[in-house]
């Protein structure tokens, strides 16, 4: 396969935690509808008010059981949502023309572990370590379709006769997709704006359009196999 047809059977998936969104290097976003994120707010919001009541309940009592049950309800109507919404998204690009997919190798285990608790050698007292934070962004990343995505498209490919494979993820927020020029000023937020060749984009676009270089890469470097994906 010539290099212009590799190109064009090669999509680059960027996942971030905006919505449960990713972003292929067609310039493509694909995230959950606004309808269905307000109604797993909706329903979040209700497991939340019936936590607080199941606090008050009496041990073992059915009034208990039944508020169990209802938060439980309301927890896996979120997991739904993203399930079938992975399910869609990678069934269409299975079985469009692409036939190379090529994602980030994202250690999703080690991005959500609890940072370590730290003392202070001399005084005893506890310092602080980011937990709060850490805890905010861990909840969006198990929130999202990250594992569910790899998941669904290695075994989707496989059907098919294509090839989901994983490259590093190293600095591909920071690199340029036009001249690979690589610094961290070049991120902006949403916005990537290259200080060497000037070349401007959606940094989300921009990253999946460098993962998509590095596959086609590691491909012509040498023979490629799928990856099973990592638990979450």
């Amino acid at each position: 396969m010539d290099d212009d047809a590799l190109d064009a059977a090669t999509i680059g998936l960027d996942r971030n935690v905006r919505e449960n969104c990713f972003t292929d290097s067609t310039g493509r976003q694909h995230q959950i509808g606004q309808v269905n994120l307000a109604r797993i707010e909706r329903r979040e919001a209700g497991a939340r008010r019936y936590q607080k009541k199941m606090s008050r309940a009496k041990e073992h009592s059915t009034n208990r059981r039944e508020l169990a049950q209802k938060i439980a309800r309301r927890k896996n109507y979120g997991q739904r949502v993203r399930r079938d919404f992975t399910h869609k998204t990678t069934h269409g690009l299975v079985t469009a023309d692409a036939r190379l997919f090529v994602l980030e190798d994202l250690r999703i285990r080690n991005m959500t572990r609890k940072p370590k608790a730290r003392q202070d050698p001399v005084t005893g007292k506890w310092l602080r370590n980011g937990a709060c934070a850490k805890a905010a962004l861990s909840r969006k990343i198990l929130a999202s379709c990250w594992g569910e995505l790899d998941r669904q498209l290695q075994y989707k490919s496989a059907w098919h006769n294509k090839l989901a494979v994983k490259v590093s993820a190293a600095y591909s927020s920071q690199e340029c997709s036009q001249c690979e020029h690589t610094h961290p000023g070049n991120r902006e937020g949403a916005r990537f704006a290259c200080q060497r060749c000037g070349f401007e984009a959606h940094a989300d676009w921009n990253a999946a359009r460098v993962i998509k270089a590095r596959g086609i890469k590691a491909l012509r470097d040498g023979p490629m196999t799928p990856q099973r994906p990592r638990s979450g």
